[in-house]
């Protein structure tokens, strides 16, 4: 009787045991490269999805056809979100975290996430989404969320409906018969943190405006109600200095650095499809800015020669203007 109880007893033991290790072990959740699923699983993606993806920057006029525009859009991929941004500037189009990832082959698939910011798309917080993903490369990715004429576009209830609901192909008619390809980018919208904004320099009516990963640098001649845009059509004194895609930066201090600038619209002193280094040096409300004249049409090749906004021999004082922010 004793060595039956006895037993009884260890073997009760080891069982809370065994049950309090699955249970450890069913609520640990791995760390590293993945995202946050629809429970407490988790999400593997393929490693090029993870980043910052771009259509090509395009620099043009609005639908007002006086004010210009940038028009280009991105997704930033983290391990547990995903952002959709209406254009380089930051504004969000919507916003969500990784519910799961359905792969097709080793290059294409369904991304699903469930929506935490409706943006400026509207999407309905708490639904699920999808975006189709095809050709993934280290370069770039096809990518287009989903969207078809009278279809559930802002979002359906679950993640299986969703799946459902979101088929992968590409047909004309189908959620996805329009996307457009994504190029992998260095600098994601926000990256610049305290340059982001509008900054003026009164002596010459100028303006500098780094929104996203976009700079714009031009003379207002004209208070016409465009100001912070350029408008040329606005007043014959209205000039564009360059129009361009800050593709990459070096912060020489906390304060200052450079950014390096791929201009897509340019009239003045530079040439379209060049790159600019732009040092800077900030203090408090105000932003001093060096944009050099001397432009190259390789990125190394500029980085080389222009590194670091503090040396005199690079950016001479006298080149620097003190902008304010607006």
């Amino acid at each position: 009787m004793f060595f039956l109880f006895n037993f009884r007893r260890r073997f009760l033991a080891f069982s809370v045991l065994c049950l309090g290790f699955a249970l450890f072990m069913g609520c640990s959740n791995p760390a590293g490269g993945t995202g946050a699923g629809a429970g407490d699983e988790r999400v593997t993606l393929p490693s090029n999805l993870y980043g910052y993806h771009q259509t090509a920057v395009s620099y043009q006029k609005g639908w007002s056809g006086n004010e210009w525009i940038f028009t280009d859009d991105g997704y930033v991929i983290t391990n547990e979100t995903v952002t959709y941004y209406d254009a380089s500037t930051g504004d969000i189009a919507f916003a969500g975290t990784i519910a799961d990832y359905v792969a097709e082959d080793d290059t294409n698939g369904r991304l699903f996430i469930r929506i935490s910011n409706g943006g400026t798309w509207g999407k309905t917080p708490g639904s699920y989404y999808a975006i189709i993903c095809r050709g993934i490369s280290s370069y770039a990715v096809t990518m287009g969320g989903a969207y078809k004429g009278g279809g559930q576009n802002n979002g359906v209830s679950t993640l299986a409906e969703a799946k459902a609901e979101y088929a992968y192909h590409t047909a004309l008619g189908g959620y996805f018969d329009s996307p457009a390809l994504y190029i992998a980018k260095t600098v994601a919208p926000r990256d610049l943190g305290a340059l982001e904004g509008t900054w003026y320099y009164e002596d010459y009516d100028m303006y500098v405006v780094i929104r996203g990963n976009t700079f714009l640098n031009f003379m207002d001649g004209a208070d016409t109600g465009y100001d912070e845009k350029y408008a040329p059509d606005d007043d014959e004194d209205d000039m564009l200095s360059l129009a361009g895609e800050v593709v990459d930066r070096v912060n020489n201090t906390a304060n200052s650095g450079v950014l390096y600038v791929h201009t897509v619209v340019a009239s003045y002193t530079y040439l379209n499809d060049k790159y600019v280094a732009v040092a800077w040096k900030k203090n408090g409300n105000t932003i001093s800015v060096y944009t050099h004249s001397n432009e190259k049409t390789s990125l190394a090749d500029l980085k080389n020669a222009l590194n670091n906004a503090n040396d005199t021999s690079q950016f001479t004082s006298d080149g620097f203007l003190d902008y304010v922010k607006q």
